[in-house]
């Protein structure tokens, strides 16, 4: 028997891995639109700041005041009951604005690289400045769930014992049997628990003890030609929201470009509940898929959706209202948050 499940609705709220990219058409107009959809729904979303990009660009006089528009919504997040959650990009923790174009140290890209010490003093300084822009609604405001920028956080060890000194208590980078071999930006998630969640101690991707969870992203088998087809639709229609433009990474070579369509092609059996990138019909395929696979016996399934606020294209925006209505009329499937799926879904839950 399988337990209710729990669809969380999550937004990375940022720009561009390089920085590029339009604070207002990039991050602050999508965000309004998504949780505009979402609330007419009756759901709420899980928006995980990259604070450390926030307070660079707060650091940069030119553009200071964008920032002040950045907090005034972030609080309004808030009192709308939407949750803040932690991002980091650790890039940016030194950023400079150089000639009108930010230079970040790529050699800082993955977060499972860094050392203790200086992971520690990003994430204080992420949340310092997280604070600062919700002061006026919640002073000691405190993120429960931690997601990696790009999802590098392999090796998690350092990571996972410094977010454990922050309180928090789960982790969301995860999204079992995805992978990329990229030299700066790899990560291998591959070999995870068969599980919707499970808990961890030194690695995202093993199974441990303790009260520390991996809640990772839902991933569910899909017609392959179809996704193939939807991704290239998408592509024609625009993958950006309105105003936004910009790229991931500084460009790429030739070859890296093509091993990266390769890898995308051989992998389109599967996808992530990403509604930036799906058309509806896909994602409910997925959420079948993903609810269904594991036997959870009755507890809470979490089924956990992603989005970017520079990819909630107009086509997006479509499909995303087209899930939701859909999601709605499911009688198992609920709207829900990471806490109030972790208070009734991991009662009683061993290592999985």
């Amino acid at each position: 028997m399988h337990g209710a499940k729990h669809l969380i609705l999550t937004v990375d709220y940022e720009l561009f891995g390089n920085g590029s990219g339009s604070l207002l058409h990039c991050v602050i107009i999508p965000l309004e639109r998504m949780a505009a959809i979402a609330e007419r729904h009756g759901a709420k979303l899980e928006i995980f700041v990259e604070a450390l990009e926030f307070a660079a660009i707060e650091r940069s006089a030119p553009q200071a005041e964008r920032i002040a528009t950045v907090k005034r919504q972030l609080s309004d997040m808030v009192r709308r009951g939407h949750r803040l959650q932690f991002h980091l990009h650790p890039q940016w923790h030194e950023a400079r604005l150089q000639d009108g174009n930010w230079v970040l140290d790529e050699r800082e890209w993955r977060t499972g690289d860094i050392g203790a010490a200086r992971l520690m003093d990003m994430l204080n300084s992420a949340q310092q400045w997280l604070r600062s822009a919700v002061a006026d609604v919640e002073p000691e405001y405190g993120c429960t769930v931690f997601r990696a920028g790009g999802s590098c956080i392999q090796p998690a060890r350092i990571a996972l014992a410094a977010l454990r000194a922050l309180r928090m208590t789960m982790d969301s980078s995860v999204a079992p049997g995805v992978y990329s071999t990229d030299a700066v930006s790899w990560y291998d998630f591959r070999n995870c628990p068969s599980a919707h969640w499970w808990r961890v101690e030194e690695e995202v991707t093993c199974a441990g003890k303790g009260e520390f969870l991996e809640v990772p992203i839902a991933v569910g088998r899909v017609n392959a030609l179809q996704h193939v087809r939807a991704r290239m639709q998408r592509a024609q229609e625009g993958e950006f929201c309105d105003g936004c433009s910009g790229t991931y990474r500084n460009r790429q070579s030739v070859m890296r470009r093509v091993v990266d369509l390769l890898q995308k092609v051989w992998s389109a059996r599967r996808a992530m509940l990403d509604y930036c990138a799906l058309p509806a019909d896909l994602m409910i395929d997925v959420t079948r898929d993903w609810s269904g696979r594991f036997s959870s016996g009755d507890l809470a399934i979490p089924v956990v959706a992603i989005g970017h606020t520079k990819n909630f294209s107009i086509a997006a925006e479509r499909e995303f209202e087209r899930y939701l209505q859909w999601a709605k009329n499911e009688p198992s499937l609920q709207f829900s948050s990471y806490d109030a799926w972790r208070v009734s879904g991991t009662a009683g839950g061993a290592s999985r």
